[in-house]
């Protein structure tokens, strides 16, 4: 993992850590395949309570993207908003791109 992927991912650790309504974050893509560029962005899932997720499904609010966070030219934090029942569901139902 490069140093600026790292000192992102910290600044997301900071975030979110403190917030009861989010469980984990999860880093994916290329970052997590150990295949990221200098440029690379970053891709997370961020685990949330059921009632967060259902909130936020019912305002169509489950992406969050960030590039002010990164220091680093192209860099971009491109993050979905998922359910500990959906990670589960997806390890049983979902489509190979989704279980990776």
């Amino acid at each position: 993992m490069k140093e600026q992927h790292k000192k992102t991912i910290n600044k997301l650790k900071a975030i979110f850590e403190h917030d009861s309504k989010y469980l984990a974050l999860i880093i994916s893509g290329s970052i997590a395949d150990n295949t990221a560029k200098d440029t690379s962005d970053i891709d997370i899932y961020l685990v949330v309570t059921e009632k967060e997720f259902q909130k936020r499904l019912k305002n169509k609010d489950i992406f969050y993207g960030n590039g002010e966070i990164c220091d680093y030219k192209g860099g971009y934090v491109d993050g979905k908003i998922v359910s500990l029942s959906y990670l589960k569901d997806a390890i049983d139902n979902a489509n190979e791109p989704t279980r990776a």
